[in-house]
């Protein structure tokens, strides 16, 4: 069976963010500096050090990444579409417009953050302490803020 248009575009703009090595070592540096590590510095006298650790993007090497994955989408991805022109090559494909800016979207902005959440709830969950959730949302909220003011000035 043939996968649907919007399927194979989806896929073709998947692999042009996430190449090879990128997943493979995003992924697991996530996991071991947002879980282990503080999970570690969480068991024993370091329970607040554990928790700062984790939830203050300076320190934290997930958060880090997060931002620095879905800037790079956003800026020398689609913005270097944009500015070549080659996004003309992508509106052409048969699929709508909304499809495209949505897929763009979802794989630009959305998979590094739901990577960020799943390794935070992971470490949440591993390092048995209360976090409190609105850190969580104060996190979700500061990320999808600054990723849509920066796609705001790509696209202009």
């Amino acid at each position: 069976m043939m996968p649907s248009r919007s399927f194979q575009i989806f896929r073709l703009i998947f692999k042009e963010r996430y190449r090879q090595p990128t997943l493979e070592l995003v992924i697991p540096t996530m996991l071991v500096s947002n879980v282990f590590i503080s999970a570690f510095y969480a068991r024993g006298v370091f329970n607040y050090y554990g928790l700062v650790l984790a939830f203050v993007p300076l320190i934290s090497v997930s958060e880090t990444l997060t931002f620095a994955l879905a800037l790079r989408n956003i800026i020398f991805v689609t913005g270097d579409h944009i500015y070549r022109g080659s996004i003309i090559s992508f509106m052409m494909m048969a699929i709508k417009r909304i499809s495209l800016f949505f897929f763009t979207y979802f794989c630009d902005v959305i998979l590094p953050y739901l990577f960020w959440l799943f390794t935070t709830e992971l470490y949440i969950f591993l390092s048995n302490i209360p976090v409190p959730q609105y850190l969580v949302l104060i996190y979700t909220v500061g990320y999808f803020f600054t990723e849509n003011i920066v796609l705001y000035f790509v696209r202009l």
